[in-house]
């Protein structure tokens, strides 16, 4: 492996309370992100046309009075939750473990659920565009699995775990960014089909999917 490793997170370090922190965090991004795709299954995405507030309220009567208004406003409200929660993981890395790769991860994480919070919002001023719905549905993956990764750093096994040394960097590690990349490329053109109901982009998103599985699963056994 590589001499440029991120630094590990010291044994003497209590990480107990930022990986249940981290799992917390994990669920309501999953949460999250079911209520945005049953806001966007129910075309709900515009019930509010303000942002960040909800008809000028932190608490409208619309959100707990019609579908649409309590699928859009409760998808906002954990949205927000998960930010907070994303801050405080990353203010408490920050100061009990600065310089790891944990920490790096939060502070990534961070970064990409406050872009993602914004783009929904410029999303929802700007009556749901293509290009940000599109954005912001591929964002969301993108954040949960940061945030995947971050609570399985914060893991014991991660911490006990040793990089293997007696193989050569190479193939592997090109294969496994490409398997990335691939996933990526297959996440943009699902969240295409979804926002923008091209039926091109939904064939190409089912035909490629075969494709995905493979490649992941050769990374994944290499």
């Amino acid at each position: 492996m590589s001499s440029s490793i991120a630094q590990p997170l010291s044994a003497p370090v209590s990480l107990r309370g930022p990986r249940r922190l981290a799992v917390a965090l994990l669920v309501v991004t999953t949460i999250t992100i079911l209520k945005g795709a049953m806001t966007t299954s129910t075309g709900s995405g515009l019930a509010f046309l303000d942002w960040p507030l909800s008809d000028g309220q932190l608490m409208p009567e619309r959100s707990y009075r019609t579908l649409p208004g309590f699928f859009e406003h409760f998808h906002r409200m954990f949205g927000a939750l998960a930010g907070l929660l994303s801050l405080s993981l990353t203010v408490w890395l920050w100061r009990i473990a600065p310089g790891t790769s944990a920490c790096r991860t939060a502070i990534g994480g961070l970064a990409l659920i406050i872009t993602q919070g914004v783009v929904g919002g410029v999303g929802v001023l700007k009556s749901l565009p293509a290009v940000t719905s599109v954005t912001h549905g591929t964002l969301a993956q993108v954040t949960l699995a940061t945030f995947a990764w971050l609570t399985y750093q914060l893991s014991e096994r991660y911490r006990i775990t040793r990089p293997v040394t007696t193989v050569p960097a190479g193939g592997g590690r090109k294969l496994a960014l490409f398997a990335v990349a691939i996933l990526v490329v297959q996440t943009v053109v699902g969240a295409l089909a979804r926002h923008t109901n091209s039926p091109h982009a939904l064939w190409t998103h089912v035909g490629n999917a075969m494709v995905v599985f493979l490649v992941a699963a050769i990374a994944t056994a290499y």
